[in-house]
C-alpha cells in the first residue's frame, strides 16, 4: 500500500503549480447539459442566479467549458436590489482562467429582473477583473431571446463578451438570434446586445 501512495503522489509533486498542470490537478471547470428547459429564481437582495451558466468568482481555474443544448427554454429571475442573474452565460470576478468556451444552444432565453443595482447576462461572457490564459470562444444560437429589466443602476447583456479591466486572449464570436427583445426602465441603464466591449 505505501509503494502505490508513493507512485500517486510522485507526479503531483514533480509538477509545478501552473496552467500547465491544470488537467492533471482537475482544475478544469466544466458544465454540460442538453434537453428540456431549465429554470432558476430567487427574491431579495445580493443573489447570485445561474441558470445553464458557469460562474467563478475570487479563485484561479483552468480551461472554462460551458456547453448548452437546450430545446426548450433558459430562464432567470430575480427581485430585489444587487442581484447577479446569468442565463447561458459564463461571468468571471477578480479570477484567472486558461481557455474560455461558452457554446449555447436554446430554443428561447428570458431573464426578468426588478430593482436596483443587478446585472442579468443572456447568453453571454463577462469577466470582471478577470484574465484568460487562452483564448474566448463563444457561440450562442438562440431562437428567441427576452431580457426584461426594471428599476435604478441595472446592466443588461444579450449575446455579448464584455471585459473589465485586463485584456483577455483573442476572442472569436459567432451570434445567430431571431428576435431579440429588451425591455428596459429607469435610470443608469447600461445596455450591449451582440456586442464585445472592453472597459
Amino acid at each position: 500500500m505505501k509503494l502505490f501512495i508513493a507512485i500517486v503522489l510522485f507526479p503531483l509533486l514533480l509538477c509545478p503549480i501552473s496552467g500547465q498542470c491544470s488537467d492533471l490537478l482537475g482544475l478544469q471547470t466544466e458544465n454540460k447539459i442538453a434537453g428540456g428547459k431549465y429554470g432558476a429564481k430567487a427574491a431579495g437582495s445580493n443573489n447570485a442566479v445561474n441558470a445553464g451558466s458557469i460562474q467563478v468568482t475570487g479563485s484561479s481555474t483552468g480551461k472554462i467549458v460551458n456547453t448548452v443544448h437546450a430545446t426548450g427554454r433558459i430562464s432567470a429571475t430575480a427581485a430585489g436590489n444587487d442581484n447577479l442573474v446569468n442565463s447561458g452565460s459564463v461571468v468571471m470576478r477578480n479570477t484567472g482562467s486558461g481557455e474560455i468556451s461558452n457554446r449555447v444552444e436554446a430554443q428561447s432565453i428570458i431573464n426578468t429582473v426588478k430593482g436596483n443595482n443587478n446585472t442579468s447576462n443572456i447568453g453571454s461572457v463577462v469577466m470582471n477583473h478577470a484574465g484568460a490564459g487562452g483564448s474566448i470562444d463563444y457561440s450562442l444560437k438562440a431562437g428567441n431571446l427576452a431580457g426584461t429589466i426594471h428599476g435604478t443602476n441595472n446592466r443588461l447583456n444579450v449575446g455579448s463578451v464584455q471585459v473589465n479591466g485586463i485584456n483577455p486572449g483573442d476572442v472569436v464570436e459567432h451570434v445567430d438570434m431571431k428576435n431579440v427583445s429588451v425591455s428596459v426602465s429607469g435610470t443608469g441603464k447600461d445596455v450591449a446586445v451582440d456586442s464585445v466591449i472592453f472597459e
